[in-house]
């Protein structure tokens, strides 16, 4: 999962030869949520409007913060 710290990028979905803009990222947004949280591995075409600074979750790294404590907000949140 990523989430959009800096920057302005255009997220790609390739269907067959054609490559359709499928949604238009600024700070704040997440791509690849929704398999990230479903545990399905996915490649994403993004392209970089301008200089991207970008915060990567790996699945490791949210489970080992939600399995730190019984009672993490994060185990309900999820």
């Amino acid at each position: 999962m990523s989430i959009i710290v800096k920057g302005i990028a255009e997220l790609y979905v390739s269907l067959g030869d054609y490559d359709l803009r499928a949604e238009y990222l600024r700070p704040g947004d997440m791509f690849n949520h929704n398999l990230f949280l479903l545990g399905i591995p996915a490649q994403v075409n993004i392209k970089c409007l301008s200089d991207l600074e970008v915060l990567q979750l790996h699945t490791d790294k949210i489970n080992y913060l939600k399995n730190r404590k019984d009672e993490s907000t994060l185990n309900t949140e999820i």
